[in-house]
């Protein structure tokens, strides 16, 4: 009986092992991917000083304000580099709650394509119990993502957010922005 048991455990750990090692061969495959470009050929900087705050949730919106455009010239290809940092104050029902922020170049999310995954600031503790995002818990948080190499054109950068929030009090989840910068670079490819 203790040998039959043993060999089962031993079973499960290898099957366990396979699949973990599996899943990380997908996941390197999948998520990995190396650009290289020559040099910083323009710079496109969008500020922002006005406290935002945003309540709803379920979908994406454009942060006010955080929009530019970016021209790859004719006969030229480029990689778009996109920066967004902020003072953030993230607020739910629960720790499990959280903000997240998207970069929209063009049509496409900014790669990494992290979709919901991607929290830009969390909720604490003190927030989940009822304090207000302005009167704790400011934080400065940022992130960067790119897309190309893309050929000419134009390309509109907005820097999109949305609530993540396990259950909606009036006025919850909540997030606010102040002080940000948007900072679109393109660089030259090949």
């Amino acid at each position: 009986m203790l040998q039959r048991t043993a060999v089962r455990l031993a079973l499960v750990v290898v099957a366990v092992g396979a699949v973990l090692a599996a899943q990380a061969a997908m996941a390197g495959g999948r998520t990995t991917t190396t650009v290289e470009a020559r040099g910083v050929t323009a710079v496109r900087v969008v500020r922002g000083s006005q406290a935002t705050t945003e309540t709803r949730s379920g979908a994406y919106h454009t942060v006010p304000g955080a929009v530019t455009t970016i021209t790859v010239p004719a006969g030229t290809r480029a990689l778009i580099l996109v920066r967004f940092s902020a003072e953030s104050s993230c607020g739910g029902d629960t720790v499990t709650s959280y903000c997240a922020v998207r970069i929209m170049i063009a049509s496409s999310e900014g790669r990494p394509a992290a979709g919901d995954d991607f929290a830009f600031d969390s909720v604490d503790s003190s927030e989940a119990a009822g304090s207000l995002p302005d009167a704790c818990c400011w934080e400065s948080h940022s992130m960067d993502r790119s897309r190309g190499p893309v050929g000419p054109g134009t390309y509109e950068v907005r820097v999109q957010a949305k609530m993540i929030s396990a259950g909606e009090r009036p006025g919850r989840p909540i997030l606010r922005l102040d002080d940000w910068s948007l900072v679109v670079e393109r660089v030259a490819v090949g």
